[in-house]
């Protein structure tokens, strides 16, 4: 683990004396590309090694079970298992079924011991229509135990007996939903109970349900009016003869406030924003004062309960967009230990003992490690990590983290406001007379974590740029709500300071300047590209050649009456219903007069989140107006391209659509 070795470090050599530049060779074409190759600018890239040259990923620890269940990526993605306590060789699992993952959707999975057996949420199809299944891990059988239109969030209880779920159920004749909290057994079969739902007020969403320690309670967040910002924490007494809702949290309102699984006694945990950054509070579970533990002013991005020596610890992670931070606290919330990790941590499963981890950063592709609590320290045991012969094959880029002025000040500091970017350029730049071309992500950026998208780019020559944006988490409440009720505004200035500066610091000439992203990014590469300047009277501008949208929406009207997250749109731009004007003025679709750059559409013809209407009415707009769109569609794929054969599919899309843009 590259970032281990970093943790020991105590001290820094002495700088030395700057190296002459190495000289650039442009590699030898390939004599005949191989079918996994694409091609750009006489060079061949070879796309099977980032997809499936460590073909191991969605690593699934559980303990509990003593087995390390993974996903296996070629032609097909098959889930496959180890014995976690034996050798973690990926190569040496066997296959768990002959499901093509490829094929469906597959989201949290919590341990049933008793049964030999996960309950886990996920489709058939690819179309995000989320049920609650159960899979057996003896012989791979995989059992359908709800048949909802769609789970949010969800819990097991500790008897392993009962789920309780969310369900979200449309109402008939409009576009809005009704949320009811269910139970149904774990060997399936009826609804056993149908607690409460939700009503226009107090609407239940994708936060977890969880049991309290007894089973005779369920506690779960809700938003106000469908603002996810303001949330109440609830409970429901199972064993009272009338179901009602008890709100546990004092005021009307928390910001941001989300539940953590575990008690701590009888108290809850819950990480908020209230004071300006993510905080961890704790209140009690029959209701009362919520007390603030920490008081950072950075991100707290999660936290878990782990027990050693008779007593229990709360092990919390400070992701900083660069690094994250380690932290052992105390009930009280005192920090008793701590570690500095150079890379972005995603949980992966915890036990009341354990929690493991998968650390990525710009600079390392993976790394899987467990975490338990000794001394009281910390203590960090590896577990996997990439083959170091792999590595040359997948670093192309020369990364540097850079901070990029923008065109506002920002309150706190009374200075101009900079952004935090990754700068990633080819380590092999394009030869003498070739174009030099630069991508800028759209929207998700900025973020510490592999991205095989810039490396691939990287290799074909192309430098990418990720900013985050205004809306962009990791930099407090304040920051990230800076787009709320202003989509496709000023998060696309920004994108047009980031471009300046390639323009004013690296001589890219503004044609040869693209953006690109996925969902929110897909949208704001086409507002990008047919942006009206006088937007919330920036009177900002900037002649970008070129925009590839994977999935994006293009009026945000449609997306908000077919997509599954109509209240994000609410919170993201407005309502629909009573913003008409505004909702319009901010759609891409509405403003192809201002178009004059080849765009690129990618879209999965079962997306639900963003349906696949939102990329076919584009490139239908864009053709009775005989604008220069291509629109790729791929048949059985949803909110995302899966696949080797997708994804070569979708770089030879990509390099070809680069390969004929016209001369600037």
């Amino acid at each position: 683990m590259k970032w281990l070795a970093l943790i020991l470090l105590c001290g820094c050599a002495a700088s030395p004396s700057p190296a002459p530049a190495p000289e650039v060779v442009e590699p030898a074409p390939e004599a005949v590309p191989s079918a996994t190759a694409v091609t750009f600018q006489g060079r061949s890239i070879d796309i099977a090694p980032h997809i499936a040259g460590y073909p191991y990923r969605g690593f699934k620890p559980f303990p509990e079970l003593d087995v390390l269940l993974y996903m296996h990526e070629g032609e097909t993605r098959q889930m496959m298992k180890l014995p976690l306590t034996g050798e973690l060789d990926p190569a040496k699992g066997t296959a768990v079924n002959d499901v093509d993952w490829n094929t469906r959707n597959l989201g949290g999975m919590k341990p049933l011991p008793k049964q030999n057996a996960l309950i886990f949420v996920g489709d058939e199809d690819n179309q995000e229509f989320y049920d609650a299944y159960k899979l057996h891990l003896a012989d791979g059988r995989i059992e359908k135990l709800t048949d909802v239109p769609y789970i949010y969030g969800w819990g097991l209880d500790h008897a392993e007996e009962r789920i309780a779920y969310i369900a979200r159920y449309p109402i008939e004749g409009t576009e809005s939903f009704k949320s009811c909290v269910e139970l149904i057994s774990v060997d399936g079969g009826p609804v056993l109970e149908t607690v409460v739902c939700d009503t226009p007020e107090r609407t239940f969403t994708w936060g977890g349900v969880h049991f309290t320690p007894d089973d005779g309670a369920i506690f779960f967040s809700a938003n106000l009016q469908s603002d996810r910002a303001r949330t109440q924490l609830l409970r429901v007494d199972l064993s009272a003869s009338e179901r009602s809702i008890v709100q546990i949290t004092e005021d009307a309102a928390r910001n941001h406030m989300g539940l953590l699984d575990g008690v701590l006694g009888e108290n809850y945990l819950a990480v908020s924003d209230e004071s300006g950054f993510n905080n961890l509070y704790m209140g009690p579970l029959a209701g009362g004062p919520v007390t603030q533990l920490t008081t950072y002013e950075e991100e707290l991005d999660d936290a878990y309960l782990l027990e050693a020596d008779g007593q229990t610890h709360i092990v919390a992670i400070l992701r900083r967009p660069w690094e994250s931070e380690l932290m052992l606290l105390g009930a009280d919330g005192v920090m008793k230990h701590h570690m500095i990790v150079p890379s972005n941590l995603y949980s992966l499963h915890a036990t009341p003992t354990e929690a493991w981890f998968y650390a990525t950063s710009r600079g390392s592709k993976m790394d899987v490690f467990k975490l338990t609590v000794q001394g009281p320290k910390l203590v960090v045991e590896p577990k996997l990590k990439l083959p170091g012969e792999l590595a040359g094959k997948l670093e192309h880029c020369d990364v540097k983290r850079v901070q990029i002025p923008t065109f506002d000040v920002d309150e706190a500091t009374g200075e101009p406001r900079l952004l935090h970017a990754y700068w990633s350029t080819p380590k092999v730049a394009p030869a003498e007379g070739q174009r030099r071309l630069a991508g800028i992500v759209a929207f998700y950026g900025g973020g510490n974590y592999w991205d095989t998208q810039s490396q691939i780019l990287c290799q074909a020559g192309v430098a990418a740029l990720s900013p985050a944006v205004r809306g962009s988490w990791g930099f407090g409440r304040e920051f990230y709500g800076l787009n709320d009720g202003d989509l496709g505004g000023d998060e696309i200035v920004d994108l047009h300071w980031m471009a300046q500066w390639l323009v004013s610091e690296h001589g890219y000439a503004p044609r040869d300047i693209g953006t690109y992203g996925g969902s929110h990014g897909g949208y704001a590469t086409m507002r990008a590209l047919t942006f009206p300047p006088e937007t919330n009277g920036r009177n900002s501008d900037f002649d970008f050649g070129w925009g590839v949208s994977f999935f994006g929406f293009s009026d945000i009207k449609t997306f908000w009456e077919t997509c599954n997250i109509p209240d994000w749109v609410l919170l993201e731009a407005g309502d629909p219903a009573t913003e008409a004007e505004k909702i319009s003025e901010r759609s891409p679709l509405y403003h192809l007069d201002r178009l004059d750059s080849p765009i690129l559409l990618l879209h999965g013809e079962n997306d639900q989140r963003v349906p696949v209407l939102e990329s076919r009415q584009f490139d239908a707009a864009c053709t009775e107006a005989q604008k220069d769109c291509t629109y790729v569609e791929f048949a059985g794929q949803g909110h995302g391209l899966k696949g080797l054969t997708n994804q070569v599919r979708v770089y030879r899309e990509v390099f070809g659509f680069l390969e004929g843009l016209p001369t600037p």
